[in-house]
């Protein structure tokens, strides 16, 4: 009960505060990772493409090769308020520990975008980045930032924002025709950039290759009842998740070797006996 009204109230407009009865009104700031559910004490919510998710983030991490067996090489699984990004790099490490040899390209959906957030460098080829295209392309310049509307081909100056923090990273805003602001970081230029080296012609062929995750997703929790695991903690639904996983990496081998393998040979003086038999 202690953790629970820590994590969900706020006593005053200070959350610093020590309480008292005289510090102001109990306010409702519950933050992504409060307890949830008094049965599963580790789950934790999030919000992602306007719903509200309560629970774990399943991260599936596969191997991509033409004509090649196709093989799950990593799965996480973390409190739902864990970022998407944040998943990318061990995965990456997990996969060419297990494999023995390095990545060459990982095909992510936009929501992985933010592990190029602390990227230094301008060389960002082994990143393919799928999903819609963005509304804006930015364009760092001398001045600053010029931000390109696709939908207008207005061309907008960005504006530096004020931080509170003279050494918080920089942003920028731009004002839109309806009156609407829009805000642009470090991390938002770089994907950028990244998504007009990917509409160069000489990387469009390998742009244009998807892998199937979301049927491995459908794999692992085809037998769910409305995405609800029967387990509670974070070990439970771990062991649940690798079981899933190492069991359609099963049936994969099985079929791969019933595709790849050659009918068994009948030589002509054994088909009488096989037929005497079969009499």
């Amino acid at each position: 009960m202690e953790r629970v009204f820590n994590e969900q109230f706020t006593i005053g407009a200070d959350s610093d505060a020590e309480p008292s009865d005289d510090e102001g009104d109990i306010i409702s700031r519950p933050p992504a990772d409060s307890v949830q559910s008094p049965y599963d004490p580790e789950c934790s919510y999030r919000k992602k493409a306007g719903r509200q998710v309560k629970g774990y983030s399943l991260n599936v991490t596969e191997t991509i090769e033409d004509d090649q067996l196709t093989l799950m090489t990593d799965i996480q699984l973390e409190p739902a308020h864990c970022g998407d990004a944040d998943f990318v790099e061990p995965s990456i490490t997990q996969t060419e520990k297990l494999t023995g040899e390095p990545v060459e390209t990982c095909y992510a959906d936009g929501a992985y975008n933010r592990s190029l957030e602390h990227e230094d460098t301008d060389d960002l080829g082994h990143v393919e980045i799928q999903g819609a295209p963005s509304r804006f392309e930015l364009t760092e310049t001398s001045d600053g930032v010029e931000v390109t509307d696709t939908q207008t081909g207005q061309v907008h100056p960005g504006i530096p924002v004020r931080r509170r923090d003279p050494n918080a990273a920089p942003r920028w805003r731009i004002t839109l025709e309806d009156g609407t602001y829009r805000r642009f970081g470090q991390r938002k230029i770089r994907a950028s950039r990244q998504r007009q080296k990917l509409a160069e012609p000489v990387h469009q062929k390998r742009t244009r290759r998807h892998n199937n995750v979301e049927t491995s997703i459908y794999h692992l929790t085809h037998r769910l009842k409305q995405a609800k695991t029967v387990y509670r903690g974070l070990s439970s639904t771990k062991i649940w998740a690798w079981g899933s996983a190492l069991w359609v990496n099963m049936r994969r081998i099985q079929r791969y070797q019933q595709d790849h393998t050659p009918p068994p040979t009948l030589h002509r003086q054994s088909i009488p006996k096989i037929l005497a038999q079969a009499t």
